[in-house]
């Protein structure tokens, strides 16, 4: 192995690389190998870490989308039945009114009538007593 420059004070101008002192590369400046390894090793733990919480909270979401789907069902289901009942209600109700209504408006129907019968009446009885006097 190559021992460091002897005086800290040597320029580039008396060596005979062309490189500033401050790019020097010298072979101790190098990590071991073993550095190296462990370096990797822990890159290769945080991936497979983070990895397996990826497919572990991809599993968590998807447990829990099947949890609010069935919940989901289950109030549409209940809602539904309970919507037709409600609207089976309201029809009969309706339906009950439209029968009062239309008795209603035929009774109407018939008072008119009967007015009608009257008027028809008086204005004969007008057109008779108008020939009397006019003619």
């Amino acid at each position: 192995m190559p021992s460091p420059p002897s005086s800290p004070n040597t320029s580039a101008a008396t060596r005979a690389d062309p490189l500033p002192d401050c790019v020097i590369i010298l072979p101790w400046c190098y990590s071991p190998a073993s550095m190296e390894a462990a370096t990797w090793t822990a890159i290769a733990l945080l991936a497979a870490t983070s990895v397996g919480s990826l497919f572990y909270l991809g599993s968590r979401i998807d447990a829990l989308a099947a949890r609010l789907d069935a919940r989901i069902d289950a109030v549409s289901t209940d809602l539904g039945s309970r919507l037709d009942a409600q609207g089976a209600s309201l029809g009969a109700r309706i339906e009950a009114q439209s029968v009062s209504l239309g008795s209603r408006i035929d009774a109407q129907g018939a008072k008119i009538d009967a007015q009608s019968a009257r008027i028809d009446g008086l204005t004969a009885k007008m057109d008779e007593h108008l020939r009397r006097h006019a003619g």
